[in-house]
């Protein structure tokens, strides 16, 4: 279990995924790590930070269940 405030990167981007935030706007994005209730993605080369809660069911079911690195 990771600390708070402590994030968990991958070494490289492991996992591009299509996600879906709760208004159904869907962006493709390359996984590169989470941190507490966050995600870290990288969009066209810039990276940003996502509330999970703010993802669609389906995608927190999935982030719930990807380990970065592993």
């Amino acid at each position: 279990m990771t600390r708070p405030g402590h994030e968990i990167l991958a070494s490289q981007p492991e996992v591009t995924r299509a996600l879906e935030n709760k208004d159904g706007k869907k962006i493709e994005a390359e996984l590169l790590g989470k941190q507490g209730d966050t995600v870290i993605v990288l969009v066209r080369g810039r990276r940003y930070e996502l509330k999970i809660n703010s993802l669609s069911k389906k995608d927190q079911d999935f982030l719930a269940n990807w380990h970065p690195g592993t």
